[in-house]
């Protein structure tokens, strides 16, 4: 199917041919029909199938231009991706003329996005809180709106934005056209088409081929080997544009700054810096400036960034999902990609096994120089996935075993073992009766001879001759009767002591006071 069959108007059809779009993605061509009859239309499909443009088309040709209030309005989760939409839909309504495409999101004048609304926004591109901010102040009324549009909505819910987005349905026309688009169908979307939609139709895309056409692969690295590992992944592949992914705003700072001074073009993108400073970013990269990208899981969803050729997750995503957005930003629109995870502890194996086990997809392990024993390579249970293929440090692309077999290097108790060192019963601390260092090693002489009065310094353990215990030995406690050191306060008993009676008890000094064991 092309899309001269859906009988478009002129205007649509010349800015889908200025960027060489003819025939309609699979999620385009069941949800346009729908959309263009005013159905409420639940739109379940994959990163990357062209979600935008399915319910852009649509709305575009339903565009009154002579009601110069706002028809359309579209809630996105992220500003990334509110910018992203506005410009795909510039590009569809620049043949057509008072069409006027406004964004709003945080970051930006308030007050250039106040006057921005007030000259006539037909079609309004935002975030919750910063609509909800224009609804508080009355800059942006949603009487009129015809058609409410949630972008990426499970990602919203994720956010925290149940409530805003509840908000917003509030003050909407209540005759309004609710459309949705989300990769999963948690239970509060589930709640919000419920209330807010009206015979809603759900549209499910095959997801039998999703990630097929990116080559996934593991690194299982030494914890300070990690960034060497991706340094030279980077500089092996010699990619037009990558994209590493991190889970923290510190992650992305610091390992930034290790790229760079490692003579990679590399730039960091998280949901702290500025508008502004994303803007730069965003336009470095597109416009191919700068090479690797650095981020967080804000770029991760709907972030269309054409050209990325490899995906590194240097910090293991969380969420499977969140595995299956990050790789998603490569391979789109019909071509491959490659995405590479890197783990350094067995506890993130079990989590890579566990998004292996959760998508069904083929990850294979990577053999470098800096490559650690390991367990077995993860492999799908689909057929036809026993070929391999070397990959360029000597490895198989499914194999977890190393070519260059190298001995087991034995352990610090291997060691002990081997030299008689070892003993299998715990052996405790004695009292030294020698002016000399005990088995556990004693403070220097200098430092004895400084420290004069008490001979406690509160450690737990006995580490100095008797001379210095002296005044805690039976025979000297007789002699003092009671009396004590002023630095230590330690009491004892008025009573007199029988020097023909075999003494029953030690005094241990503590920190909190004496006590007496037998």
């Amino acid at each position: 199917m092309r899309f001269a069959d859906f009988n478009l108007p002129s205007y649509i059809m010349l800015g889908l041919e200025k960027q060489g779009i003819y025939e309609p993605t699979e999620i385009q061509e069941l949800t346009i029909p729908l959309i263009r009859e005013g159905r409420d239309v639940i739109g379940k499909s994959q990163t990357g199938s062209g979600k935008t443009y399915a319910f852009a088309i649509p709305l575009i040709e339903n565009i009154d231009v002579d009601d110069r209030s706002t028809q359309v309005l579209i809630v996105c989760p992220t500003r990334e991706l509110a910018g992203q939409v506005t410009d795909e839909i510039r590009k569809l309504t620049s043949m057509r003329e008072s069409c006027k495409v406004v964004p709003i999101f945080g970051g930006s004048d308030m007050e250039r996005q106040i006057k921005a609304l007030k000259s006539g926004a037909r079609i309004v591109v935002g975030t919750p809180g910063r609509i909800i901010d224009h609804l508080n102040r009355r800059t942006l009324k949603l009487k009129n709106v015809r058609t409410v549009v949630l972008d990426e909505a499970d990602e919203m819910l994720n956010m925290g934005f149940k409530e805003d987005v509840e908000n917003i349905l509030k003050a909407s026309n209540p005759y309004r056209q609710t459309v949705m688009f989300s990769a999963t169908m948690p239970r509060a979307i589930l709640e919000i088409t419920s209330l807010y939609m009206t015979d809603s139709v759900l549209v499910e895309t095959a997801e039998t081929d999703k990630n097929a056409s990116i080559d996934q692969y593991y690194l299982n690295v030494g914890l300070r080997d990690k960034t060497p590992a991706l340094i030279d992944l980077i500089k092996d592949n010699n990619t037009s544009i990558a994209i590493v992914f991190c889970n923290t705003r510190k992650m992305v700072e610091s390992l930034t700054t290790q790229l760079v001074e490692a003579g990679i073009d590399a730039r960091g993108l998280h949901g702290e810096m500025r508008q502004s400073e994303r803007r730069k970013v965003m336009a470095s990269i597109k416009s191919g400036d700068t090479r690797v990208l650095v981020a967080t899981d804000v770029a991760a969803r709907g972030i269309d960034i054409h050209g990325v050729d490899v995906v590194y997750n240097y910090d293991i995503p969380q969420k499977t999902e969140y595995y299956t957005h990050r790789i998603g930003r490569t391979a789109r629109a019909g071509r491959t990609g490659v995405a590479y995870t890197l783990i350094n502890t067995k506890y993130q194996l079990d989590q890579l096994q566990a998004i292996h086990r959760d998508t069904d997809n083929v990850i294979g392990e990577y053999v470098c120089k800096y490559s650690v024993k390991r367990e077995a390579s993860l492999r799908a249970t689909r057929g036809g996935g026993s070929h391999t293929r070397p990959n360029e440090r000597g490895g198989d692309k499914h194999s977890s075993v190393r070519r260059d077999k190298s001995p087991h290097k034995p352990t610090r108790m291997d060691r002990y073992k081997q030299e008689g060192r070892y003993k299998s019963q715990p052996t405790y601390m004695q009292y030294d009766y020698e002016d000399r260092p005990s088995r556990r090693g004693a403070r220097r002489d200098d430092v004895r001879e400084d420290r004069k009065g008490s001979s406690y310094n509160g450690s737990d353990t006995f580490r100095r001759s008797t001379k210095r215990y002296g005044e805690y030995s039976p025979k000297t406690r007789a002699q003092s009767k009671g009396k004590s050191s002023s630095r230590d306060k330690i009491k004892t008993t008025s009573k007199p002591t029988n020097k023909k009676a075999k003494p029953t008890s030690y005094h241990i000094p503590t920190k909190s006071g004496g006590k007496r064991r037998k």
